[in-house]
């Protein structure tokens, strides 16, 4: 069965790059995940996308990047066991199984990581949060905030930190709110700060308020408007 490669792109802003849920279109002409592949597979496909680099992503679809990126029920399994040796130019030339049964709940599907060597992946300002085994923080998981900036990631300091920054941060990460916040303790602490982000954030939080406030301000003096205009169409 020849393949080729499609990634797309399911991840939001907590995981903010070119990382997705990895496809191959079959002889036939569908497209279908692929149920596990080894790293060097994901180095090819990410080569054959146009990247320097690729990476397969330790982490389950179901739980990668607060979400499950796992592909639908019912949809189809292109391969299963994707191995590359390092030396082909595209996946058509890799070694893979036939997709079996064990595959079809889509629970095994692969997320790879593709990036470039000339420049960052990550976007300045970008968020994530990591858990205590230094991976990305699972659902539902607590974890260092960290924000992206002159080509690194680095915690973000607690000073001037508050709840309206919390949320802010969550959502910006594609989350509704946040659940609490609190100083780092243990191994969830990191040896560099951003102390920027707290103010910003904040800043963004009341210009959000500030914005609402004006519209709903604008929309009583609109119906204010509407009222004395009418009262006037009646009286003549």
């Amino acid at each position: 069965m020849g393949v080729s490669v499609l990634s797309r792109a399911f991840l939001a802003a907590l995981l903010a790059g070119h990382a997705g849920l990895l496809e191959l279109e079959t002889a036939s002409g569908q497209f279908g995940t692929v149920c596990g592949v080894n790293g060097v597979a994901a180095e090819v496909a990410c080569r054959q996308l146009g990247y320097d680099y690729g990476v397969a992503s330790p982490s389950s679809c179901a739980q990668y990047g607060g979400a499950s990126v796992c592909g639908a029920a019912g949809s189809p399994v292109a391969a299963k066991n994707l191995k590359c040796s390092g030396s082909e130019m595209s996946v058509d030339e890799c070694a893979f199984e036939i997709a079996d049964d064990a595959c079809l709940g889509h629970s095994s599907d692969a997320v790879v990581f593709c990036g470039m060597f000339d420049k960052p992946t990550f976007k300045n300002g970008a968020l994530r949060l990591i858990g205590l085994d230094g991976a990305p923080a699972l659902p539902r998981e607590a974890g260092r905030l960290e924000m992206f900036w002159a080509n690194a990631w680095a915690p973000v300091c607690k000073e001037g930190f508050s709840s309206g920054t919390a949320k802010v941060a969550c959502q910006a990460m594609g989350f509704t709110s946040a659940a609490g916040f609190s100083g780092c303790d243990g191994a969830l602490c990191g040896p560099v700060v951003v102390k920027a982000y707290a103010q910003q954030a904040e800043e963004m939080a009341q210009a959000l308020s500030g914005l609402q406030q004006a519209a709903a301000d604008t929309s009583t003096a609109i119906q204010e408007i509407e009222s004395a205009c009418g009262k006037r169409s009646q009286g003549a």
